[in-house]
């Protein structure tokens, strides 16, 4: 019995990351579609389709920045729990950074590539814009939900103190 404990249901898995993925993807890219409406005055549909693809694709690139987290961290110096927990915050606004560059440049990319910017009579730099306006948008929401969902428990904390707190009385 102890084998399975340590076992991973992958049905299960992947079923609650779809649960998690498509709600979160179709609300952040509803967020990108509207910013977009505004600030290039496209329809919210003929937006839909090229956002959608530019957020999938900038998913999967996300992968990358996710497999080199690690170094990223020990370059910050944080190599402990202990680091970890204590500069939680700074890592965090660091690595959000970096998702928020990799969306930007991956999803621009994608956008530029398919010729949005022609048809609409728009510059490179208005459309540069308007992803930047678009994905800091869609970060205000992300961002702070990456940071709580990513938290350490607060239980480490806790016991910390209650340590501290023995070693004082």
């Amino acid at each position: 019995m102890g084998v399975l404990a340590d076992g991973i249901n992958l049905p299960l898995v992947i079923a609650w990351g779809l649960a998690v993925f498509v709600p979160l993807t179709l609300l952040v890219v509803s967020i990108e579609c509207l910013v977009l409406r505004w600030w290039f005055s496209v329809p919210f549909r003929k937006s839909f389709g090229i956002v959608l693809l530019a957020n999938v694709l900038s998913t999967v690139a996300g992968w990358i920045v996710y497999g080199t987290q690690g170094a990223i961290l020990a370059a910050l110096g944080i190599r402990r729990m202990h680091d970890f927990a204590k500069y939680y915050l700074w890592a965090a606004l660091v690595l959000i950074a970096l998702y928020y560059l990799k969306s930007v440049a991956v999803e621009g990319l994608v956008i530029a590539r398919r010729r949005v910017a022609e048809p609409l009579g728009l510059t490179r730099g208005r459309l540069w814009g308007g992803v930047f306006a678009a994905n800091a948008a869609s970060y205000l929401f992300v961002g702070p939900l990456f940071y709580f969902a990513t938290q350490q428990c607060n239980l480490f904390s806790v016991i910390v103190l209650r340590l501290d707190h023995a070693n004082i009385a």
